[in-house]
């Protein structure tokens, strides 16, 4: 069985070159500054993006924290980064992405748990 995708898109590379290409399905995503789409990928830290221009996808930095992208919302900030938090972490660090260099840097602490334990279900 193949990965689903909308008519017209390519599928995702992937860097595993023995499985499927993974799926963005519930992964989060954002418009960058340049209109390119930068993707997570539910199951790990990878990170894509897809160029509408030429309708291409390519491969952006991993996560700086190594976690999967399941469950989370992408916040884009004023400066052009994207900012991510990790709900289901131990800790309660935040990390941006940084379209200009291709990285994903570490964002401080957020002061609060965000888990829906603490904020109520």
């Amino acid at each position: 069985m193949g990965v689903p995708r909308a008519p017209g898109l390519p599928v995702l590379p992937d860097r595993r070159r023995l499985r499927p290409a993974p799926r963005v399905g519930a992964g989060p995503s954002a418009i960058l500054p340049n209109g390119k789409v930068l993707a997570g990928y539910q199951g790990g830290p990878q990170t894509y993006i897809y160029d509408p221009a030429t309708n291409t996808w390519s491969f952006a930095a991993n996560k700086r924290y190594n976690d999967k992208s399941d469950e989370e919302t992408w916040i884009k900030l004023t400066d052009g980064s994207v900012l991510s938090y990790d709900v289901n972490a131990s800790d309660s660090h935040a990390q941006r992405y940084v379209p200009s260099t291709n990285t994903w840097v570490d964002a401080g602490l957020v002061p609060v748990s965000l888990s829906s334990s603490a904020v109520g279900s």
